[in-house]
């Protein structure tokens, strides 16, 4: 037990790393230095670290990048905004981990994984404490 008498944090990888990523379809652009944009690409899955997107071809791993992920409602718009850097691609697409969040994108990413994860009471109370490097 750590203090408050609140349990340690599982090991990362197994059990903890399957509620770190959610499926979530939403769109994602992506903004690299060159200038180059991939824009209205699809999401795969979503995490507080970063995100699966497809449709990304021609970039390399390392490669920094803004990402710009649109949650769009019936009456409303909300986007984030994150730095990022791609650090693996895929046939199909790209992942992306974020290096810089802001505190209000950073809230709606707890949100979002907390609210669709498969086992929400898996996480701990929303949004979920130890997220994003404590």
């Amino acid at each position: 037990m750590t203090s408050g008498n609140k349990p340690a944090a599982p090991a990362r990888g197994g059990q903890a790393r399957r509620h770190d990523r959610v499926p979530f379809h939403t769109v994602v652009c992506l903004a690299f230095p060159d200038g180059e944009t991939f824009d209205h690409c699809e999401t795969r899955e979503l995490g507080l670290r970063g995100v699966l997107v497809e449709g990304v071809r021609g970039r390399e791993v390392d490669e920094a990048c803004r990402v710009e992920l649109c949650l769009t409602g019936t009456s409303s718009r909300t986007c984030l905004t994150m730095e990022g850097k791609v650090v693996r691609l895929q046939e199909d697409g790209a992942a992306i981990r974020f290096t810089a969040t802001d505190p209000d994108s950073f809230f709606h990413l707890q949100n979002i994984i907390y609210y669709n994860s498969e086992d929400a009471d898996t996480l701990q109370d929303p949004p979920f404490r130890g997220a994003g490097g404590d």
